[in-house]
């Protein structure tokens, strides 16, 4: 993917499960927003695999949106 201007990616956030659902994706988010706001930047950008469904839905709840999709080919 090409981008116009630079953007500020999240490359990988990951949350072992039995730490999950204690609020941890929110703190850090939050983190990751004051970072990319005091940095210029007015959008963050990440990868979500289709199988990863709670991390999808997870996003979609703190109002990010799809915009890109990857395909593969096996040859």
């Amino acid at each position: 993917m090409f981008y116009k201007d630079p953007i500020f990616w999240i490359s990988e956030i990951f949350i072992i499960k039995k730490e999950r659902k204690k609020g941890y994706a929110l703190l850090l988010y939050e983190e990751i927003y004051k970072i990319a706001k005091k940095k210029g930047y007015s959008k963050i950008y990440c990868d979500i695999y289709d199988v990863n469904t709670y991390s999808i839905t997870y996003h979609l709840k703190k109002k990010f949106k799809p915009i890109y999709t990857v395909y593969e080919k096996k040859i």
